[in-house]
């Protein structure tokens, strides 16, 4: 048995709530919805609250949530542990070479079956009391069950899983009809950047003692990209930063305007190379809130997001010849992200695991072929987002600990924090339509209004 000690996370409810998640009621979240001012953040209670996270994941077992890359489990038996809040789920390679996702509960008495990060097994083998499980989930073996026991009854939870362009994703609850149609545009770009053809240069995780919906706030706008990520901010030049630092629909419209020519110069270079440019940009009505697009990097013509702008691995990527000094954005939802260079790609996730911790687990791409040490260096590949993390880490738990506190106040959002606006909206719209679909959550409550309107 491990003793799990208080994290920080635990102190921060016992210093600053008074009481571990000082819950609100889920048929109070109706009205939290009704009193949300546009162009403004949430307010503190969706920041904290333990019954509002618990509302969350179900929100988000509804998505499909980005994971990880394919490489990561290349052979038969091999597998590892995606978890986001109270679960956890075994995404495994079977003997058929399907990749597949169970929830990590044994059907006995519902112990964890797996209790290693990753692995390798050729059976899945509870702890507890042995009941064995083969790669495709059915049960193998329980003992002592009595002759009326049909092992076909007890085989484990299954979950949704799709694997497009390498990248894997899993959904508890999700549409894999809606998948392949909401995500059909972006194979093909994935496909351009080799990415199915991709190998894991480097992992890293950086734990966050804060509300997964600040850090997606935090990474959906470049408002603070100037005064808070100087190494970020020396690859992307201001201009960049300001028309569309994180993303399409993330700056100032002037700033946009301003930045124009230099767009249009490089699109043409960009078309002449006969490399993709698309554009997708999904709003709040939509089930990911998904984003595709491709920019230069900078002003310059920088080969690469590196700290000398030289390419960071000699082997490019995909259908890559030379570099047009651009970076693919894609969003596939707001808790997973991939940016795409010509000659390696950063990928990173969010991923809740209580109301005020969050994981933040990123990968660096390169081509499945190239040698590290002789056609890339790791630290070169990491040096911009590595250090963007860390600093995101340290700005993200202070903005946490404002937002608990009694003085917090919601402010209003500036122009180029409008895709964070977006998100608000695509939240409030999501959490609404989820508790006016499932009654329990608002007992004794009237209908929930779930229109525009209604959260504007």
């Amino acid at each position: 048995m491990t003793l799990r000690f208080p994290s920080y996370c635990d102190c921060l409810y016992t210093n600053y709530l008074g009481k571990r998640g000082d819950p609100v009621a889920r048929s109070n979240v109706r009205e939290l919805i009704s009193r949300y001012q546009p162009g403004h953040p949430l307010d503190r209670e969706f920041y904290h609250c333990e019954d509002i996270f618990e509302t969350d994941m179900d929100f988000l077992a509804q998505r499909w949530m980005l994971v990880d890359h394919e490489s990561r489990i290349p052979e038969s038996g091999d597998y590892f542990l995606s978890e986001t809040g109270v679960d956890s789920y075994i995404v495994i390679r079977g003997r058929d070479g399907a990749i597949r996702a169970f929830h990590n509960v044994c059907r006995h008495r519902g112990s964890r079956v797996c209790l290693a990060p990753q692995g390798h097994s050729k059976l899945l083998v509870c702890p507890y009391h042995a009941w064995s499980y083969r790669l495709d989930g059915s049960l193998k073996s329980a003992r002592e069950m009595g002759p009326h026991f049909d092992p076909g009854d007890y085989g484990l939870h299954e979950i949704g899983v799709r694997v497009l362009g390498g990248l894997v994703f899993i959904s508890p609850e999700g549409d894999s009809e809606a998948f392949d149609q909401e995500f059909a545009e972006f194979g093909d770009v994935l496909e351009f950047h080799g990415m199915s053809q991709a190998k894991v240069a480097a992992r890293r995780s950086y734990p966050t003692a804060a509300n997964w919906k600040l850090v997606v706030e935090n990474f959906l706008e470049c408002y603070h990209c100037l005064p808070a990520h100087p190494e970020y901010s020396s690859v992307h030049s201001r201009a960049k930063l300001e028309a569309f630092g994180a993303g399409t629909g993330s700056g100032d419209p002037a700033a946009v305007a301003r930045f124009q020519p230099r767009l249009e110069e490089w699109e043409q270079r960009t078309r002449e190379l006969g490399h993709p440019l698309p554009h997708y940009e999904g709003d709040h009505t939509t089930q990911h809130m998904a984003q595709l697009a491709r920019f230069p990097i900078s002003s310059d013509d920088r080969a690469s997001e590196t700290q000398d702008g030289e390419l960071g691995c000699s082997r490019m990527m995909g259908s890559f010849a030379e570099s047009d000094s651009g970076q693919t954005a894609i969003a596939f939802c707001p808790t997973g992200y991939v940016l795409a260079n010509c000659d390696f790609a950063f990928m990173v996730v969010f991923r809740p695991l209580g109301p005020l911790s969050t994981e933040v687990d990123a990968l660096w791409l390169v081509d499945g072929e190239a040698v590290e040490g002789e056609e890339y260096d790791v630290d070169r590949l990491m040096w911009v987002w590595d250090a963007t993390l860390k600093q995101d880490k340290k700005i993200t738990e202070n903005n946490q600990l404002g937002v608990l506190s009694r003085g917090y106040r919601p402010g209003p959002y500036a122009q180029s924090e409008a895709r964070v606006n977006t998100f608000a909206q695509w939240y409030l719209h999501g959490i609404g339509e989820l508790l006016a679909r499932n009654p329990r959550c608002l007992p004794q409550s009237p209908p929930l209004d779930t229109s525009l309107e209604s959260i504007r």
